[in-house]
């Protein structure tokens, strides 16, 4: 994970969970439901992403950590 990547992230914390919202709001309305899909789809999509970046910064953590003094083993 770089620094330039700043942008690219905020647009996937905005974008994905609104897509996938609007995504279950037509559904919804195609169905004849209530906002059930709007609220699951939107909801999955954020914890989604959450999860997500998650994993992308504890292996950019992971790879920033190698060889560094405080993680060589003493023999």
């Amino acid at each position: 994970m770089q620094h330039a990547d700043g942008l690219s992230h905020a647009l996937e914390f905005a974008a994905t969970p609104v897509l996938f919202g609007a995504l279950g709001w037509w559904l919804d309305r195609t169905l004849g439901l209530a906002p059930v899909l709007t609220i699951a789809l939107g909801a999955f999509a954020l914890v989604a992403t959450s999860v997500a970046f998650l994993a992308r910064y504890q292996a950019a953590m992971v790879r920033e950590e190698q060889g560094k003094p405080w993680t060589r083993r003493r023999t």
